[in-house]
């Protein structure tokens, strides 16, 4: 679930949560609120699932595939959009995401 957390100290204050997480619901005082300044678009840019590292940079992380299949089907199925290859022939490609147990799994 994405939503506005009025509570965070970050100044990007639009937040992914686990449902899983959510153990009680009560009405709130808050006026319901959009952030009209979040971009899903923007705030994915350098993810491979959900999490988001607020106040961290985007690394470049390149990663040597060593089965042939895997990494003919990484670039036909790149693991994001920031994915390229660097060298066809060692199988490297690089990707430039946040690091995080997402990207390690």
């Amino acid at each position: 679930m994405i939503a506005y957390d009025h509570f965070t100290p970050h100044a990007d204050k639009t937040k992914t949560f686990k449902l899983s997480r959510i153990h009680s619901l009560s009405v709130s005082a808050h006026t319901y609120f959009i952030d009209t300044s979040f971009s899903a678009e923007s705030y994915f840019k350098h993810s491979i699932g959900i999490h988001h590292r607020h106040l961290h940079s985007p690394e470049k992380i390149q990663l040597k595939v060593l089965n042939n299949e895997l990494f003919d089907n990484l670039i036909e199925t790149p693991l994001h959009a920031t994915q390229f290859v660097v060298d066809d022939k060692k199988k490297i490609i690089e990707i430039e995401e946040f690091d995080t147990f997402e990207l390690e799994s």
